[in-house]
């Protein structure tokens, strides 16, 4: 029976990555090394507390070996007979006459000491599946924030969320299921000990009818494993459409699709439904047979014991008493057994996401003071790809030069390589060729932690947390006085939050729901400069907003011109009239440089784009 924990998962499947199958007992060794790597002493004082629960059981039952004997049973022949002196022989050596109460009484102890114990190791397994669930959280967390961005933006967030939260949940399940399993296999090796002991031939018998119920359930352990992974892969599945359900509720109200929406959504949850089902199944099976052959195992017991054998009486109540309080245990390790393997597969895809990210993770700061812009940041010969097509190049050869205390606009179409750029100056990733020069000094993988600190980002895409406007503006810098957040908010012209109920302490809701596209902005772009940044990036900062508030997200950048080092990459051309140079990108590459005036005058790209957007040059 044991054995079916080790029951192989099928070679065919792979995970979905192309690499083959690790089989459950290899999954459930890494699982156990994990657990006790990650937690030691409360894994040690679990194991102590679950060899106490098994001590005990198997106490009691030796101490009614002698009240076999006051009720008038043979156990002075065999081995019997010894474990009845012995019991015996330890009363005496404590000063207690054995008797019927003295029996009784000492039985009672031992079982309320069982009792106290098995409550503790289970207030400890619960501990440790708890503490076991916020320690991976926090470690695949710290993975997966770590992680190089290309890597990130190539998974669904929904999947990493699903790792994080509910995949984790079920993992730790594994650790309850494992500690029950360890108790229960120590308290039926126990009953095994005694019955060897009581009678070898049954013994002989026991251990052939269980590696035979072993062959029969394996085939349903594999089955139990085959439908874990599958019921894994269909709540990944169910949850990623629930967040792009919620998501992109307001589009798929707007194109009509709530039918479609509902038919899908409720698609993925019969399938889930069904492969559960499918699953609980099969476990019941599983445990039927169990029980059917532990009933036909006890049946032949017996028989061997009172037909072939001819044991005494008392020994046929010991072997029967013993079975009965094993078989339940057994029972219980089967439902376990099958519980842990349904799981191995989201313990498997935990593991291998956080490995991965690890594996992609950012390097760390290199030793020393960040860099620092004080003349230029330049741009050598740079080109990046997101793929490895050598015909999708993002940029290519591109060379550009921000100064320091000027304004610099980037403009093209889309998809001409803008946002790309902005990309690479913090550092989100690295050029495929050429390099970034902060003050001639190259931007290496380890100098980008501490270049990043000196940049500030506002997007089109402005991502407001759900908390207050205080909290929001001190993720720029977390010690930011109230004083430094008005400043940064005046520069911003983001004055509405004077006229917010509770001002810096009011709640924005979920993304900033409760302010509208322009004061999401101007406080977006307030939190930047709270930063005190070196490099002020404003990547299609006004491309969202209707006229009246780009002007006013326009005016507050404008304030800031010769104030700072400002980046600002546009698609709308008048937001950029004040800039110090304008550079013109298409496929990857800079076409044209200069400022408004001569660029207007000149017939090239810039123009055409100006007469493309309807403006009088």
């Amino acid at each position: 029976m044991i054995a079916s924990l080790g029951a192989a998962l099928p070679r065919a499947e792979t995970p979905g990555d192309g690499r083959p199958a690790r089989s459950s007992a290899a999954l459930t060794f890494r699982y156990a090394r994990h657990l006790i790597a990650a937690l030691p002493r409360q894994v040690a004082f679990g194991l102590c507390l679950t060899a106490g629960v098994a001590l005990t059981e198997g106490i009691g039952l030796l101490v009614l070996v002698p009240m076999l004997e006051m009720l008038g049973l043979d156990v002075q022949h065999g081995n019997l007979g010894w474990i009845a002196r012995l019991v015996t022989s330890s009363f005496t050596r404590l000063g207690i006459h054995v008797n019927l109460v003295t029996i009784l009484a000492a039985y009672v102890v031992l079982v309320s000491l069982h009792a106290a114990l098995g409550r503790m190791h289970s207030a400890q397994v619960f501990k440790i599946q708890f503490r076991q669930a916020a320690t991976m959280r926090d470690s695949l967390y710290r993975a997966v924030t770590h992680a190089a961005w290309i890597d990130l933006v190539r998974r669904r967030s929904a999947d990493l969320a699903h790792a994080l939260t509910g995949q984790i949940d079920r993992v730790s399940l594994g650790a309850a299921a494992l500690f029950r399993i360890a108790m229960d296999m120590t308290i039926v090796l126990a009953y095994l000990v005694v019955i060897a002991y009581v009678s070898p031939a049954v013994t002989a018998l026991v251990a052939v009818a269980g590696i035979a119920l072993s062959l029969v359930l394996r085939p349903r352990a594999r089955t139990g494993a085959r439908l874990g992974m599958d019921l894994a892969r269909r709540g990944q599945e169910l949850y990623s459409a629930v967040l792009e359900c919620l998501g992109g509720l307001k589009t798929i109200k707007s194109y009509g699709g709530e039918a479609r929406s509902t038919a899908h959504f409720s698609e993925l949850c019969h399938e889930g439904a069904s492969t559960a089902l499918r699953l609980v199944t099969s476990q019941a099976d599983a445990r039927l047979r169990f029980e059917v052959g532990g009933v036909l195992t006890l049946a032949a017991i017996l028989y061997v014991a009172i037909g072939v054998l001819a044991a005494p009486t008392a020994s046929i109540l010991l072997l029967l008493f013993s079975f009965a309080r094993a078989m339940p245990r057994l029972s219980t390790i089967q439902v376990n057994v099958q519980q842990m393997i349904a799981m191995l597969p989201e313990y498997e895809a935990v593991v291998d996401l956080q490995t991965e990210c690890e594996r992609h993770r950012e390097p760390r700061p290199a030793p020393g003071p960040p860099l620092t812009l004080r003349k230029s940041v330049v741009l050598e010969a740079v080109s990046f790809r997101y793929r490895g097509d050598e015909h999708a190049w993002a940029l290519r050869d591109l060379d550009l030069e921000i100064c320091a205390g000027e304004t610099t606009a980037v403009v093209g179409q889309s998809g001409a390589g803008k946002s790309t750029l902005a990309d690479l100056l913090l550092g989100l990733i690295v050029p495929d060729r050429g390099r970034i020069l902060v003050d001639g000094v190259p931007l290496t993988a380890d100098r980008i932690p501490g270049w990043r600190e000196q940049i500030g980002y506002v997007s089109q895409d402005v991502f407001l947390f759900h908390d207050t406007v205080r909290a929001n503006l001190r993720w720029a810098r977390p010690g930011a006085t109230e004083a430094e957040m008005l400043a940064a908010l005046d520069m911003a012209a983001a004055g509405f939050v004077d006229r917010l109920p509770q001002r810096l302490d009011t709640l924005l809701g979920d993304r900033g729901v409760l302010l509208s596209g322009g004061e999401r902005q101007r406080l977006s772009l307030a939190r930047a400069l709270l930063r005190r940044p070196q490099l002020l990036i404003l990547d299609e900062a006004t491309s969202h907003l209707d006229s009246e508030n780009e002007r006013r997200v326009q005016e507050a950048t404008e304030r800031l011109h010769g104030r700072l080092t400002i980046l600002v990459i546009a698609h709308r051309l008048p937001t950029i009239r004040m800039a110090d140079v304008i550079h013109v990108i298409e496929d990857g590459r800079v076409v044209e440089s200069g400022d408004w005036g001569r660029l207007t005058r000149e017939a090239g790209r810039f123009r055409a784009l100006c007469a493309a957007q309807g403006l009088e040059v």
